[in-house]
Parts: C-alpha cells; structure tokens; sequence
C-alpha cells in the first residue's frame, strides 16, 4: 500500500491473513472480522472490514470515510477474528499517513 494522504476518502486498506506456520488463513467463516487502527496519537478505531473474495484467501480490506485518516504520523493496524474455534488478533502491521500543505489563507 501507498503511503495515503491525511484525510483521503475512498483509500482501500488491505491486509491478509495468516497462520503462525505462514500460510493463508481461511476466514470464511468468520463472524466478525474488524481492523483496528491505532493513530500516532494513540486514539484506536475499530472498522468492519470486507471479504476480498469470500475469505477462504484470508484477505480483508476496508475503503476509508471522511475523518479516517487523520492525524498524520505512523499508524499501526491489527485484525480481529471471530470464527468457529478461535477468536484472536493479527500481527501488528504499520502504514504512514502523509500530511498536506496548510491552507495558504489560513496560514497568513
């Protein structure tokens, strides 16, 4: 993924999933399946995430809304699955949000 800019709308954030032997994990049958999202300001967010396919490739995604990305800085991003004999988190992922130029009106 490429590092978004602060306060983009429509940016897909992908992750996949996988068994501590490396392999894919299949969550197709998952009951929840959220990404959490830790700000560099340390606020965390919870977002539902979307199946790429039907989950047996263990992908996920989530499209951002207004508001999600922001602040800029480092961000930290975890999985969360709830499916039939295990309930657990992902390893930790990190993307950057990159910031924009001030308003040159606000600015003088």
């Amino acid at each position: 993924m490429a590092n978004p800019q602060e306060n983009a709308i429509g940016v897909p954030i992908a992750a996949t999933l996988k068994n501590p032997d490396g392999t894919t994990r299949n969550i197709a049958n998952a009951t929840v399946h959220n990404f959490l999202f830790r700000k560099p300001d340390g606020e965390c967010v919870t977002r539902t995430a979307d199946f790429v396919n039907d989950g047996s490739d263990g992908k996920l995604i989530y499209t951002t809304i207004a508001g999600d990305l922001s602040p800029a800085g480092r961000w930290r991003l975890q999985a969360e699955i709830v499916q039939p004999g295990y309930e657990g988190f992902s390893e930790i992922g990190y993307f950057w949000v990159q910031g924009n130029l001030p308003d040159p009106v606000a600015v003088a």
